[in-house]
């Protein structure tokens, strides 16, 4: 059985697993394949305590042990004056997968987008990793797309 509770940055154990999984979803292939340097996994809780539109979910197996985390972020939809919840990262740990861990997180994310009314969720992922493509599209999601122009829209981005 898998059980998710939303993560409190300021409780010990969740405040050392978050980072934990982070980086081995870094060190993955499909999480671009380097571990995070150690400043990097000493400030994520302080920076996500820092960010108020910041929700993360976590799964654990029947034993207690960490199968996997999702961190979102609340933001607004002008077109739809509605919250849209951005779903940053779906991390399932190694030992975990092929157990429903994903299926099981984005379900209680999508839960809690509905209590708060969001319009949508929405995410970006490879377009080389299979595993997560199926997962999303099975459980409905779609590219993003404007209106009924279709369209599909790109996701860029500007290293500062």
């Amino acid at each position: 059985m898998i059980r998710i509770h939303k993560a409190n940055f300021f409780d010990a154990q969740d405040a050392q697993w978050i980072p934990r999984l982070i980086d081995e979803h870094a060190s993955d292939p499909m999480g671009g394949g380097v571990a995070l340097e150690p400043p990097v996994l000493e400030w994520i809780i302080n920076g996500l305590k820092a960010c108020p539109s910041a929700h993360a979910f976590i799964a654990t197996l029947e034993d207690g042990t960490p199968a996997g985390l999702l961190i979102a972020y609340q933001v607004f939809s002008t077109f739809k004056a509605a919250p849209v919840v951005n779903i940053h990262d779906v991390i399932v740990a190694s030992a975990a997968r092929g157990r429903g861990v994903g299926k099981a997180l984005l379900n209680t994310v999508e839960d809690y987008a509905r209590s708060i009314k969001a319009c949508k969720l929405t995410l970006e992922v490879r377009q080389d990793n299979e595993p997560a493509l199926g997962l999303y599209k099975k459980v409905g999601f779609l590219d993003y797309q404007l209106g009924e122009q279709d369209v599909p829209m790109l996701f860029w981005e500007k290293p500062l």
